[in-house]
């Protein structure tokens, strides 16, 4: 790509971060949601690759997210990410978040699921390589943290979605293009208890009625499509791409009525956010990345609280 090729990419990018900026003073709390698979191993954005210089596998970094909901509750999450090489061209990730989600009077904060992956190349060449990852999400409680008086809170406020998931993922990369598809299957139901009839008499009533019922929820599998163009120079990286994430099923809760398991009507489709992003290399072992994304499309219901309206996120990674 000649020179004022990229300077044409660039100030393209450039325009579309310009344009996107007014509305990060209405993010004051993914993009992927913290079901966060899409961020796990070949399926993560900006993924560096270079023709000349080796891939580093080893890396530590803390990350800030923040994103607001459809109802206009806010979460936060502070998270540790580390990936260290466990043979010569495989890599061991973990993630390990801190949450805090706050809205309607109601706050919860505590350890988000931790995620594993283990990623290997499959194929490299000069001008490209492909990627695959295998991992899963561990549920750090069982998703039914409850407010005072035991009352029992929507899953957009709990820290744990309270399933264990199976991940695999796989990537195309080269100097300009990432494609990355992922898959993620719940195998266990959560123990929310949350249900519209349990807050009658609280006088919280309406408030509860927008959100929707997530008795013992079993979420479905979702599959994503990561489609990132990428402009890179000395130090500066910008890219900017788009996020599918697709849910084949509806997913089922227990009849606070009946107890009989039933579908969340609405809950399966398309989900579609655009992603811009930026990193900046101090060093060959210093950097730091800014994301913002913006749904574009949502499914109707979540009844999993998987549903962000704007994000952004802030990362240092120290690469060793």
């Amino acid at each position: 790509m000649g020179n004022s090729q990229k300077r044409l990419h660039f100030f393209g990018i450039l325009a579309a971060f310009i344009c996107f900026l007014p509305f990060a003073p209405s993010i004051r709390a993914q993009g992927c949601s913290d079901a966060g698979f899409c961020s796990m191993g070949a399926m993560k954005p900006d993924q560096h690759f270079s023709r000349k210089t080796p891939l580093n596998l080893r890396s530590v970094g803390l990350s800030f997210y923040a994103g607001r909901t459809r109802f206009e509750s806010y979460v936060y999450a502070l998270t540790l990410d580390a990936t260290l090489s466990i043979r010569e061209k495989t890599a061991f990730q973990i993630k390990i978040p801190y949450m805090y989600t706050s809205g309607d009077g109601w706050f919860l904060q505590g350890l988000g699921d931790i995620s594993l992956a283990i990623t290997h190349p499959l194929v490299e060449r000069e001008n490209y390589k492909i990627s695959f990852t295998w991992g899963g999400k561990i549920p750090t409680s069982n998703g039914d943290r409850r407010w005072k008086n035991g009352l029992p809170l929507p899953m957009y406020y709990q820290p744990s979605l309270g399933s264990w998931d199976l991940v695999l993922g796989a990537s195309y990369i080269n100097s300009g293009w990432l494609l990355a598809v992922g898959y993620q299957q719940p195998f266990t139901q959560n123990q929310n208890q949350f249900a519209h009839e349990a807050w009658e008499n609280t006088g919280r009533e309406a408030d509860v009625l927008v959100y929707p019922e997530s008795r013992n929820l079993r979420r479905r599998a979702d599959v994503m499509l990561r489609i990132e163009k990428n402009i890179r120079f000395s130090r500066l990286s910008l890219n900017a791409g788009l996020l599918p994430i697709y849910r084949f099923k509806q997913d089922r809760i227990e009849s606070s009525e009946t107890l009989a398991r039933v579908d969340v009507l609405n809950s399966s489709g398309l989900a579609l956010s655009l992603i811009l992003g930026a990193t900046y290399r101090f060093s060959v072992n210093s950097e730091m990345k800014v994301l913002f994304g913006d749904r574009l499309l949502e499914r109707k219901f979540n009844p999993d609280g998987l549903s962000r309206e704007q994000v952004f996120s802030a990362s240092y990674f120290y690469n060793f």
